[in-house]
C-alpha cells in the first residue's frame, strides 16, 4: 500500500524532517551505496518513528540520480528500485544533474512543483513551500542560471522575503 501526507501550510510552525541525497548514480566500484543509504540509513533511522509519511516530509535530490539518464534500465534498476520503499510514502523532489543528460526520462518520471515557469524550463527549476520552509531547485548545468532562471531565483527569494515580512 502506498500513501502520502499533503504538505503543510506556510503558516504551519510544526517541525518536520527533510533528507537531501546527492550524486546517487551507480558507481561500479561501490554499486550498492544508494541502496544502503536508503535502506540502512534513512529507512533504518525512521523505523521507530511510525508512518513514513509522517516521519519524513520529503527528499530533495540535487542531481545525478543515474549515471546515464538516456539509459532506461539505469532509472529502473539503479534509481527507482533502491528507493522504492521510501518513494511509496514520501515525495522526492529532484533537480536535474549533468548525468541525467537532459533526457526525456527525467521529465517523464517527475512532476515537479509548478512555480509559474512555463515551457521547456518548467521542470528544470522550481520552488515549493512546506510549512514555513521554501525549497528552490535550480539547474546548475552549463550556464542556465543566466537569464530566465536567474530572474526566477531572484523572484522566489523576494517572494519568500516578502512573505516573512508580512508574517511578522
Amino acid at each position: 500500500t502506498s500513501y502520502f501526507t499533503t504538505r503543510g501550510l506556510p503558516s504551519d510552525e510544526a517541525s518536520f524532517r527533510i533528507v537531501f541525497v546527492s550524486d546517487m548514480q551507480r558507481d561500479d566500484a561501490n554499486p550498492a551505496v544508494y541502496r544502503r543509504v536508503m535502506q540502512d540509513g534513512v529507512m533504518a533511522f525512521l523505523a521507530d518513528e511510525g508512518e513514513l509519511d509522517r516521519a519524513l516530509a520529503f527528499v530533495v535530490l540535487p542531481g545525478d540520480l543515474v549515471e546515464n539518464g538516456l539509459m532506461y534500465p539505469e532509472w529502473r534498476e539503479h534509481f527507482f528500485e533502491p528507493g522504492a520503499s521510501l518513494m511509496r510514502h514520501v515525495p522526492f523532489y529532484p533537480t536535474i544533474g549533468n548525468h541525467e543528460r537532459n533526457a526525456n526520462y527525467y521529465y517523464d518520471y517527475f512532476h515537479l512543483p509548478e512555480s509559474g515557469v512555463t515551457g521547456a524550463d518548467a521542470e528544470r527549476w522550481w520552488q515549493m513551500d512546506h510549512g514555513n520552509v521554501r525549497v528552490i531547485g535550480l539547474d546548475s548545468n552549463t550556464f542556465v542560471l543566466l537569464g530566465a532562471q536567474e530572474a526566477f531565483f531572484d523572484a522566489a527569494l523576494l517572494q519568500a522575503q516578502e512573505a516573512e515580512i508580512d508574517a511578522a
